[in-house]
């Protein structure tokens, strides 16, 4: 048995390796927006079709997030780290070598399913190696990391097209899936073998069973939750360059600063959002997230200044630094390490039924009505969801844990 120590250095290394591609793989997801103009001449389709790469990629993402819960727990960890790339590198050289535009989709979808199986894939071994009491701050890490990957693409994504082409984006993609490859490789596998006569499961999804009794309604909560909280993003897109500009005149510059406060505010959260949910607790982190969300969505219609829309911003980027990575870690403290996977690709499912089906709503709102009316109607069901949280979550970390056992 090797010493505390070297054990501890090991997880560190591992750790390493798996925090570091991170920033590079969320990267691949927003390379190509910056060519989306230049797809409409070289492909001979029009801007709203070439627009649809980015669908492309969202939907592998969507898609591929249940599939991702299976393999993640009947294959293990290192084969959903191996595959995700694999299916990044396959999809690059496609989207690469292909003179069509529909085989470019086809690239697209092959690289956002890849990135969501290998994100699941490492976040469960990271899962693995961090002790509970430090879940948060650790997965806080990798979700800034993430971020600033998606952040940056679009960034180098126009540089490089700028320079050498829209082509070279896809050349870049392919080099980064080979390096997160590369760098995967190396790891071991950090499922923990089970008995000899147990066997995998043969489940294709999560079930309420696979809990322990105790945690199944803050589970179901969790569930509901992240739908509420899925919401709030994409409604924000959809809706705030419409409200600040149709209604407020402000110009586009103005409204891309808002959202650079959003994301600004949303990194800087993610280290105290780890910190309060490991020392006071899961509900201290995921409780705020949905009532500051609500106050946000209720005070867009009536901020008509500037300085109004930046304050108003900031607290949605608060919102979404406490929430991002808060009910992932509560999650992760109450589901079986067998069944890690496929619980925590459920819940993520629910956040991606969200962001479908807030701007829906938000579209039909805005066509009978003003758009400040779609801000206000979301307040009620972030207002639910705080109290679901606040009544029914048993409590898995931190000072008010109480006597209930982390599963």
């Amino acid at each position: 048995m090797p010493p505390q120590s070297a054990r501890l250095n090991a997880n560190a290394r591992l750790l390493i390796n798996l925090y570091l591609p991170s920033a590079f793989a969320a990267m691949t997801q927003g390379l190509v927006v910056p060519v989306i103009p230049l797809l409409g001449p070289a492909f001979r389709v029009p801007e709203a079709l070439a627009a649809q790469v980015v669908a492309a990629l969202m939907l592998g993402r969507a898609l591929m997030t249940l599939p991702s819960g299976v393999i993640v727990d009947r294959l293990g960890r290192k084969p959903a780290m191996i595959i995700g790339p694999s299916l990044l590198v396959a999809g690059s050289l496609l989207a690469l070598l292909t003179p069509a535009f529909v085989p470019l989709l086809a690239g697209q979808f092959l690289c956002g399913a890849g990135v969501a199986l290998w994100q699941l894939g490492r976040e469960v071994a990271a899962v693995d190696l961090i002790a509970p009491e430090v879940r948060g701050r650790m997965l806080a890490f990798f979700f800034g990391l993430q971020n600033a990957g998606q952040a940056l693409g679009p960034l180098l994504g126009g540089i490089l097209a700028d320079r050498w082409g829209f082509r070279v984006v896809f050349w870049a993609s392919l080099a980064v899936g080979l390096l997160v490859l590369s760098m995967t490789a190396r790891l071991p596998e950090t499922r923990t073998e089970r008995p000899a006569n147990t066997q995998s499961p043969k489940r294709s999804i999560a079930r309420l069973s696979d809990l322990a009794p105790q945690f199944r309604t803050t589970y179901v909560i969790l569930i509901l939750a992240t739908f509420a909280a899925g919401t709030r993003n994409p409604v924000v897109a959809a809706v705030l360059p419409l409200h600040a500009e149709g209604k407020f005149g402000f110009s586009s510059t103005e409204v891309g600063a808002l959202f650079a406060v959003i994301g600004a505010v949303t990194l800087l959260s993610m280290g105290p959002a780890g910190w309060v949910s490991d020392t006071i607790g899961r509900k201290a982190a995921t409780i705020p997230a949905a009532v500051i969300t609500g106050l946000a969505f209720l005070a867009y219609p009536y901020a008509s200044s500037l300085p109004a829309m930046f304050g108003v911003s900031a607290l949605v980027g608060v919102a979404g630094g406490f929430a991002l990575g808060a009910m992932t870690v509560y999650t992760y403290d109450i589901a079986p390490a067998e069944a890690r996977g496929r619980l925590q690709a459920l819940r993520r499912t629910m956040n991606e039924v969200g962001g479908v089906a807030g701007p829906a709503m938000a579209g039909g709102i805005m066509s009978v009505a003003d758009t400040g009316l779609c801000f206000l109607a979301l307040v009620p069901l972030h207002a639910i969801s705080a109290i679901l949280l606040f009544i029914g979550a048993k409590e898995t970390a931190g000072k008010y844990r109480g006597r209930v056992a982390v599963a």
